[in-house]
């Protein structure tokens, strides 16, 4: 287990609405993560055959608060382990599927409403700088391929946290069990001209 777990978990008890009993809920969904950014941890993503495409679109889904009409896993080996023409070439089909990123679906459904909330009450800054001291800088070295997967981990951990400081009790419930599934399956994006097909990245 990462040490920094217990700090941040004394920073949530310290500003958030809910105090002690929030923070001890968000300290088991956050475990896998902190796990991961320890020294020895390794980034075991769902194998993209096995994984139940049935059960991700239903977190995905609640998420955000929409429907999700079909998951389709896209596997990390195979952007990450070819070369030469055929990488562009996966690549390229890649980035003509992906259309609306994660991330930017969570900024617009209820992000950029978080951080005005986190700025109302000064906890904007310490929500960024706490976040990427005590997880973010050792988490992010698993996830800089696809850019995409890092950006969508990192902005669901971020309203996740800021959901609990801010006392929204309805978005961190939507919230918890996606960042719960994260260091098994990561959304990527919603296809491009196929509202509600979403890319989910698998190893």
């Amino acid at each position: 287990m990462n040490e920094e777990m217990p700090k941040l978990m004394e920073f949530l008890r310290n500003y958030s609405q809910y105090g002690f009993v929030r923070a001890a809920s968000a300290a088991s969904v956050l475990a896998p993560l902190f796990s991961l950014a320890g020294e020895n941890g390794r980034l075991a993503l769902v194998d993209a055959a096995l994984a139940d495409a049935a059960v991700t679109g239903r977190l995905l889904s609640a998420a955000l608060g929409q429907p999700v009409r079909r998951v389709e896993f896209v596997s990390r080996a195979a952007l990450l382990d070819l070369t030469g023409q055929a990488a562009a070439r996966l690549q390229r089909n890649f980035a003509a599927d992906a259309g609306c990123g994660f991330e930017l679906m969570l900024w617009s459904l209820f992000g950029r409403g978080v951080w005005e909330q986190l700025d109302e009450i000064r906890l904007q800054d310490r929500l960024r700088l706490g976040l990427h001291y005590y997880l973010g800088h050792a988490l992010k070295r698993h996830f800089l391929e696809p850019p995409l997967a890092w950006d969508s981990v990192w902005s669901s951990i971020v309203y996740y946290v800021g959901a609990i400081l801010i006392g929204d009790e309805q978005l961190t419930e939507r919230l918890e069990p996606l960042v719960g599934l994260l260091t098994r399956a990561i959304p990527l994006a919603e296809k491009n001209k196929e509202t509600g097909v979403w890319l989910v990245l698998a190893a």
